[in-house]
């Protein structure tokens, strides 16, 4: 072992590098897969809004403050779909 010896690393701290090298790789490429297909999926989600698929609307008002505490008043119109996106216009 390395601990009597000053020679330079013996086979068993080799290989002991070598097996956490290969885990840490090992996890590491199965996070960039699992991404890969949650990016994917994400990509793959409608959201625009379709005309056919609105389940409810209304029009309000929302009131907005400004930081120097004006207020302006603004229309706008919900949107509820099937697959419960709101959207506002």
């Amino acid at each position: 072992m390395k601990l009597k010896s000053k020679k330079g690393e013996s086979i068993v701290e080799a290989l002991v590098a070598m097996l956490i090298i290969s885990t840490c790789f090992v996890m590491m490429s199965t996070g960039v897969v699992s991404a890969a297909k949650v990016n994917k999926a994400a990509k793959d989600t409608k959201t625009d809004l379709n005309t056919a698929d609105i389940k409810t609307s209304y029009s309000s008002t929302v009131t907005i403050t400004h930081a120097d505490h004006s207020s302006s008043t603004v229309s706008v119109t919900e949107y509820e779909t099937n697959s419960e996106y709101y959207y506002y216009e």
